[in-house]
């Protein structure tokens, strides 16, 4: 890179003018004295004019590059190379410390946090005592411990101490952001960004924009500062759920536990196991665990009394502990009211449209029946109020007609209020009527077509295979049965409705592709819409060996909403609603790892709901929330599946970040500098010395000659 070490000097170029001047002024000066001889010199003038003008261009020239010369070995010209910048003087920092829940994985001795920790220590004494440091802890939020560039080593010791590994999940770009807001602020130093971190993939998700950042920023150095090593090695409980079971008291409960071998290496032999208020409960052991792969396993819990509780899943240890158990939090009921509301006349029970469907959700014995869960109630579709609909966890309507005005608004309340609606149309149905009532019409997840007949001897089937939805997912394994071998012979062709929201999912098709069964959320509730009858009158649906296991597994699907707001993940707001005599008491929260519970706030309310709002959710595991001394809640904090995965993102790019930046303009981050390998002003300064010799050879020469 070739520049000049004294550039205004070049001003000076302009005296090249002055040769240029004196040879026109000498010119215009020449003197014509009449001479009578003079006739006999023009002819020898006129021959050695050509001559005179090539001796008189070349001097001149020669004393225009003379002074060029000179005015620029007095600018002196150089090559610089670009070489890393010294840090060794007074800098202006920004350390970004990952205290992202990854940042926990262990070599045995020390967790990559505390490494970290370390690293930036003996990065401060290294430092020149006039430097300013601040300490910014990242995951996927940015905590500024010391939100600007200070003088103290000592506070910033004090802070670096008093940090802590949290359980969130991983992204850098924010913290990188806002490193670079701080230093802007703060010139005349050198000013770098130092991000300390186990380079987690999932980190530098956003590198493109990191890298963006630092070409906008070229003065300001970014190092990534790499703990540990490759880290790829793990594997972890990513998920834990219910089996679309409904958890209550004396039932057996389907808990499902998804582990997941994010290493190079097969695993073999993983043994999980279920805890209850720390007693086993259950056990079962995955065969083998491809790299890369999940594995799903059940386990079954079965609760003696009903309330919030928590169960939790646990793996063998390994370098990641953080990974190794996951909390699920359950509001286990004893009782649920189910609400029936049939469309046709009432008549004997085996008549009703209703019937099959009782029998699905009670299948037991009248005596037995009493100390089933579910309680069935039933109802006309035309006695459908907000009154009768209160406290029902689950309303079936079988047969309905059409929906009055007062029953659709009703019904839409209830649901997005928490309720959940399962429709199951038949002859009394008439889907036009169905669209123009808006209402109604708003709240199912499809619509329905003019009744279709199967052609005759040929009934359509369900699909067999490639079931994809929660509720129907079992069926995938054929020592389970088979939905294939449903048939339906009159259904309403049933279409999904398209929506920019909540969009309907497909419980189940036809064999045909056409959708048999389709459901969406509304509000805190969902409905779910049937193609065809809950009575053997267009289907052999409910005399079909699935007909009960995929009642019971709908009612633990759509019952699912409440244990989802018991599961957040870490840092998120967690959110409860409450009776309205509760607005303004205290709650008080036992957090994971603490023996007993510490004041948290206040229950708020507003015009609609009251509610209990904690958001000191940074650790995993179960969380109890109190109101007074009775226990109102359980809910469960679970790690980020993606921090499962530690393998690291790629060394190049993070190692190109660090490299000496160019803005968009071509400018030159003084954070590298530009060294001088080379300089020619000597030379510069002999070659005008050379010149100036020819120059004055050539001028006295060139006299002679005329």
């Amino acid at each position: 890179m070739m520049s000049f070490l004294a550039p205004a000097i070049l001003a000076g170029l302009a005296a090249v003018s002055i040769p240029v001047a004196i040879h026109l002024l000498n010119k215009f000066r020449v003197k014509i004295v009449p001479w009578a001889a003079m006739r006999f010199l023009a002819e020898s003038l006129r021959k050695n004019e050509r001559r005179l003008k090539l001796e008189d261009l070349i001097l001149l020239l020669i004393r225009c590059l003379l002074v060029a010369l000179l005015v620029l070995a007095f600018a002196r010209p150089a090559l610089k190379s670009l070489v890393a910048g010294d840090r060794s003087g007074p800098v202006a920092a920004v350390v970004l410390l990952d205290n992202s829940a990854s940042m926990g994985q262990s070599d045995g001795v020390q967790s990559r946090f505390d490494q970290a920790k370390t690293a930036i220590r003996d990065w401060l004494d290294q430092r020149n005592p006039d430097s300013l440091t601040a300490l910014f802890l990242v995951s996927d939020r940015t905590e500024p411990l010391i939100p600007t560039p200070q003088p103290d080593f000592a506070l910033f010791r004090k802070n670096l101490e008093r940090a802590t590994l949290s359980g969130r999940g991983s992204d850098l770009a924010e913290g990188i952001r806002q490193a670079y807001q701080v230093l802007n602020a703060a010139p005349g130093k050198n000013r770098e960004i130092r991000v300390y971190t186990d380079s987690q993939t999932g980190a530098w998700s956003h590198l493109d924009d990191i890298g963006k950042l630092a070409q906008e920023n070229p003065d300001i150095l970014l190092k990534p500062v790499v703990i540990g090593k490759k880290g790829e090695e793990n594997v972890g409980i990513v998920a834990l759920r219910t089996g679309a079971d409904v958890p209550a008291a004396g039932q057996p409960c389907r808990i499902q536990a998804e582990v997941a071998n994010f290493g190079t290496q097969p695993v073999q032999n993983v043994r999980v196991s279920l805890t209850l208020a720390a007693a086993p409960v259950g056990e079962a052991v995955i065969p083998s665990i491809a790299p890369g792969a999940t594995q799903t396993t059940d386990l079954t819990v079965q609760f003696a009394t009903p309330g919030p509780q928590s169960v939790t899943a646990t793996i063998p240890a390994d370098a990641f502990a953080a990974d190794n158990q996951r909390a699920l939090a359950l509001d286990v009921v004893r009782t649920m009211d189910v609400l029936i509301a049939e469309g046709g006349e009432a008549g004997d029970a085996i008549d009703r449209d209703g019937y099959f469907l009782a029998n699905a959700l009670v299948p037991l014995p009248r005596e037995q029946a009493e100390r089933f869960y579910l309680a069935v109630k039933f109802t006309p579709v035309e006695s459908l109020t907000a009154t009768i609909l209160a406290g029902s966890k689950a309303v079936f309507l079988c047969n309905p007609s059409a929906i009055s005005p007062e029953a659709a608004t009703a019904l839409r309340d209830y649901v997005t209020g928490g309720g959940n609606l399962v429709i199951f149309p038949g002859s009394r149905t008439d889907p036009d009527q169905w669209k123009q009532n808006t209402v109604w019409s708003d709240l199912l997840p499809g619509t329905l077509g003019p009744v279709q007949e199967a052609a005759k001897g040929k009934p359509l089937a369900w699909q067999s295979a490639n079931l994809e939805h929660p509720v129907t997912a079992l069926w995938n394994d054929a020592a389970q049965g088979s939905l294939g071998t449903i048939k339906v012979f009159r259904y309403f062709p049933l279409t999904p409705k398209p929506s920019a929201g909540a969009k309907p999912a497909v419980i189940v098709r036809l064999a045909n592709e056409q959708p048999a069964v389709v459901e969406w959320q509304r509000g805190g509730g969902r409905v779910v819409l049937f193609n065809s009858t809950a009575t053997t009158e267009w289907t052999n649906l409910p005399l079909h060996p699935a007909f009960v296991p995929l009642i019971q597994r709908l009612m633990g699907y759509v019952n699912g909403g409440n244990a989802t707001r018991l599961v957040i993940q870490t840092g998120q707001t967690f959110v409860f609603n409450v009776p309205a005599e509760w607005a303004g008491r205290g709650f008080s929260v036992q957090t994971p790892g603490d023996s007993s519970p510490q004041t948290a706030g206040q229950i708020v309310a507003d015009a609609n709901r009251t509610q209990i709002r904690y958001s000191g959710t940074e650790k995993t595991g179960t969380y109890r929330v109190f109101v007074g001394s009775d226990e109102a809640v359980v809910f469960a904090v679970q790690l980020d599946p993606a921090e499962s995965d530690l393998r690291q993102a790629d060394s190049s790019s993070l190692e190109a970040l660090s490299q000496p930046q160019r803005s968009e303009a071509g400018e030159l981050a003084p954070a590298a500098r530009a060294v001088v390998t080379h300089e020619f002003w000597t030379a510069l300064i002999w070659v005008a010395a050379a010149l100036f010799l020819v120059e004055a050879v050539l001028a006295h020469r060139f006299s002679l000659s005329r």
